[in-house]
C-alpha cells in the first residue's frame, strides 16, 4: 500500500484528515444541490473513506493477518520477492508534498480532444455557471466589455476554484498516490502505474535514467483507465517494444479513455494494446462497449472476461 496509507506517518494522517474533512463538506453540499454533474458526484462517492472503511480495514489488516502489509513510497525495493528471480522496484508515489500537488500536466503533455469545428478543449473542464447565466460579450457597451483574454483568465480562475472542480482535485490528488511498481524477471520488464497522474509520473520522469527505464518497458498496465493526464506524451515516445492493456469503459466519464491517447499508445505498441469493454462478456447487453477487435493482436488470449498477454522469456 502506499505510504499515504501509513497510520503510523504523521503526513498521510494529515493528509487524511484534510481530504476526509473536505469531502463530507463536497457531499452535503452536493446532496443539496440539484444541478450537480454525475461526474462530480462519482468522483466524491470515490474518496469516502467513511464509506470504503471495511474495505481498508480488510487490507490495513493483511486480509485478515493472511498477509504482511508494507507502506511503499518512491525509491523503495521489494527485498523478498514473492517469486524467485522477480525484482521489484517502486517508483512512486513520492514523499514529496510538491510533486503530489502537481494534479495536471503541462499543456504540452495532454491528450486533449477536438470539438466538431477543431477546437481544442481540456477533457472533464466545468463551467462554473448554468446556461441562463451566460450573456454573449458582444451584447455589453464596449466600454463595460471584457477583452477575449480577461474573460478566458477569469473562466480559468473560477473553474479552478469551483466546488466540482475541488472534487476532481481531491480525486487527482488520491489517485497521485498509487503505487507505481516496476516488475523486472528474466531481462522482461513490467511497469503498472496503478491510476498514477502526472503529479506521480513527473516524480521518477525528471529523474536521471528514466529514458532507459521507459525504453526496456515490454509491458504496460495503462494508467487509470486511458484518462487524459494519466500518461504522458513524453512516456509514450520513449516506450517501444512493447504491448499494453487498459481496464477502462466510457461510463460515467466520456473522456475516458482519451482517444488520442490510445491511439498514439497503438502506434507505438505496433497495435498490441487492448482495452477490456471490448471484450464480449455473456448477459451484459446493457454494459458500456468499446471498439470491437476482429483479431487479437499476436500473444494475446481471450479469456471468458479477461484477456491474458503471453509475454514470453
Amino acid at each position: 500500500m502506499p505510504w499515504t496509507e501509513n497510520p503510523d506517518d504523521d503526513q498521510a494522517n494529515k493528509l487524511k484528515r484534510k481530504r476526509q474533512a473536505l469531502v463530507g463538506q463536497l457531499q452535503q453540499h452536493f446532496a443539496a444541490a440539484a444541478n450537480t454533474s454525475p461526474q462530480a458526484i462519482a468522483a466524491v462517492e470515490n474518496m469516502n473513506i467513511v464509506g470504503n472503511q471495511a474495505a481498508l480495514d480488510f487490507l490495513h489488516s493483511g486480509f485478515n493477518g493472511k498477509a504482511k502489509v508494507q507502506y511503499l513510497q518512491a525509491g523503495d525495493k521489494i527485498q523478498q520477492s514473492p517469486i524467485p528471480g522477480l525484482s521489484i522496484k517502486v517508483l512512486g508515489p513520492p514523499h514529496d508534498k510538491d510533486f503530489l500537488a502537481k494534479m495536471d500536466p503541462p499543456a504540452g503533455q495532454r491528450y486533449l480532444r477536438l470539438t466538431d469545428d477543431g477546437e481544442t478543449v481540456q477533457a472533464n473542464v466545468l463551467k462554473p455557471f448554468g446556461e441562463k447565466w451566460i450573456v454573449d460579450r458582444r451584447k455589453f457597451p464596449s466600454d463595460l466589455r471584457l477583452s477575449e483574454t480577461d474573460e478566458h483568465h477569469i473562466n480559468q480562475q473560477l473553474a479552478d476554484t469551483s466546488l466540482e472542480g475541488l472534487a476532481f482535485t481531491i480525486d487527482q490528488a488520491l489517485n497521485n498516490t498509487s503505487v507505481v511498481l516496476l516488475l523486472t524477471f528474466a531481462g522482461q520488464t513490467l511497469l503498472f502505474p496503478g491510476d498514477a497522474q502526472y503529479g506521480n509520473w513527473s516524480a521518477w520522469l525528471e529523474q536521471q535514467g528514466s529514458d532507459e527505464l521507459l525504453g526496456s518497458v515490454r509491458f504496460y498496465k495503462i494508467s487509470h483507465h486511458g484518462s487524459f493526464n494519466a500518461t504522458p506524451k513524453s512516456a509514450v515516445g520513449k516506450m517501444q517494444n512493447f504491448a499494453a492493456m487498459a481496464s477502462t469503459q466510457n461510463v460515467p466519464w466520456a473522456s475516458i479513455p482519451r482517444l488520442p491517447l490510445m491511439k498514439a499508445l497503438a502506434q507505438q505498441a505496433k497495435n498490441r494494446v487492448v482495452r477490456s469493454d471490448s471484450l464480449p462478456v455473456a448477459n451484459t447487453n446493457k454494459a458500456p462497449k468499446g471498439p470491437v477487435i476482429a483479431n487479437l493482436p499476436e500473444d494475446f488470449v481471450k479469456g471468458d472476461f479477461w484477456y491474458d498477454y503471453i509475454l514470453k522469456v
